[in-house]
This record gives C-alpha cells, structure tokens and sequence, in this order.
C-alpha cells in the first residue's frame, strides 16, 4: 500500500463498489445454517421447522474459523459484523439450549428425522437447500461448482 493510499479516508461501506460475492455474504450462509437449525426459519426446500443443537454448534464453529483464518484481512464494518453474528447465533444457542421447549423440539426433530435427514443433520445445506457434503464433514460449494 503507497503512501498515499494510507492517508486516504476509508470509503463508507455504502459508498464502496458491490461486486460479486462479498465475505460477509459467505458468513450469512453459515449464520443462516445455524438459525435454521435453531428453527428461527424454515428449510427453504420442505418448508419444515428442523432443531438440531449440534448444527448450530457446528455454525458456530465454521463462523469461528472464518473469524481466525480472516484476521487481518477484514474491513472494519467486516470484522465487526462477523463478531456480531458469532454473539448473536451464540446467544440464541444458550437460550435454547435453557429452554425445556426447545429441548423438547430438538428431540421430536432428531426421532421424526428420516435415516437421511439424521445423516445429513449437521452438514451444511446450500442456499437452493441441497446438502453441501456427500462425504464425512462440511464443505464450501462454490457458484458453478454445483
């Protein structure tokens, strides 16, 4: 970076250039895997309210990741939006996990789960709802990776 471009202002979020897939468009997919699996909204293919702790547990863990292996690298209004969604999706976390309802939801979820819905419980799904993994573990898909 010249020294120039160091005494520069920092453009306002607003002002600055949206082109194709910003880093905290990558993060929300992961924060919105997590909130799904808190039943805060619907899987977008069946339209069913699904309760799995371990999936949110799982969220978490890959927003975490993202958080360390972005160190340094972030915008402010990056860096600070990343941390605000690892609170909130911890948050709700342990105030479902304190509530007998939501126990309650997450145990009907887990024994009215089919034997592959149970597999691919905690994986990841893509934004048009399909399993991210067909293996052990959770995966990126790119767009045009399929």
């Amino acid at each position: 970076m010249s020294e120039a471009e160091k005494t520069q202002p920092e453009k306002p979020a607003e002002d600055r250039k949206e082109e194709g897939i910003q880093f905290l468009h990558i993060a929300s997919i992961f924060f919105n895997q997590g909130a799904m699996a808190l039943g805060a909204m619907p899987n977008p293919v069946t339209g069913e309210i699904f309760v799995s702790f371990e999936a949110v547990q799982e969220s978490i863990a890959i927003l975490e990741v993202l958080k360390q292996k972005s160190e340094g690298n972030l915008e402010p209004d990056e860096k600070r939006d990343l941390a605000h969604m690892i609170d909130e999706l911890k948050l709700a976390f342990v105030q479902a996990i304190r509530d007998p309802r939501m126990k309650e939801i997450a145990e009907r979820s887990k024994q009215q789960a089919t034997p592959e819905q149970a597999k691919e419980a905690s994986r990841i799904i893509t934004p048009d709802g399909r399993p991210a993994s067909s293996g052990e573990g959770p995966k990126i898909i790119l767009p045009g990776q399929g």
